[in-house]
């Protein structure tokens, strides 16, 4: 199992950069994935897991389901199939490792060990060599599971978005012959496609 140390790795620092660029970019168009609620149902003697919640991106709702070898799997599953026909960057995703660590702090000193939060790390990789670690923390196992899920939707859905409007930008500064936006664009948006493959994306802008 993946077990990273509690405190933020480099690569994760990389990614709060990149976010911050698609961010900037996207400025107010930014997506906000949620989920308020969501059902399990668990087959023990499968061993199988069963999410079935209504997905908030903004203010669309969408229903969706999964199975999967856990919540964390089912719900990524879920995710994919409900969303990868409109982010194509997303069929590249890949659930690689997970890990859950209870978090004893002085400051939970006067509580039992058994309600001490827990941290849940996703680790997903891009479609290259591109490694993605999401971590949140509950009391509730599943419920920090579903916000990292959810964290690494929300990361992909606007490093994709970010992708298409920096493209369409370069175009239109070409258009306009303005260098400075064109360098300016160029650097964020090789920046954004170092550790996810986004060709799928950018073939269908350049047919369009």
């Amino acid at each position: 199992m993946m077990s990273p140390p509690l405190m933020k790795t480099p690569h994760e620092k990389m990614q709060e950069e990149l976010s911050a660029i698609a961010q900037n970019v996207l400025e107010k168009k930014c997506v906000v994935v949620k989920i308020d609620s969501l059902t399990l149902k668990e087959d023990i003697a499968k061993g199988i897991s069963s999410v079935s919640c209504t997905l908030k991106l903004n203010s669309e709702k969408i229903k969706i389901k999964g199975d999967g070898s856990g919540v964390i799997d089912a719900l990524f599953s879920a995710l994919l199939a409900a969303l990868s026909k409109r982010y194509v960057s997303l069929k590249r995703i890949e659930l690689i490792d997970f890990s859950v660590e209870a978090v004893f702090k002085k400051t939970y000193k006067n509580r039992s060990k058994m309600d001490a939060p827990v941290e849940v790390r996703v680790l997903l990789c891009g479609g290259g060599d591109g490694k993605f670690i999401f971590r949140e923390t509950s009391t509730s196992m599943v419920t920090a599971a579903i916000k990292a899920i959810i964290s690494a939707a929300e990361y992909f859905i606007n490093s994709e978005l970010a992708v298409e409007s920096l493209y369409k930008g370069i175009q239109s500064a070409k258009e306009r012959a303005r260098p400075d936006l064109i360098e300016l664009y160029t650097f964020q948006l090789s920046e954004l496609v170092k550790n996810v493959s986004y060709e799928e994306k950018i073939k269908d802008l350049s047919e369009d």
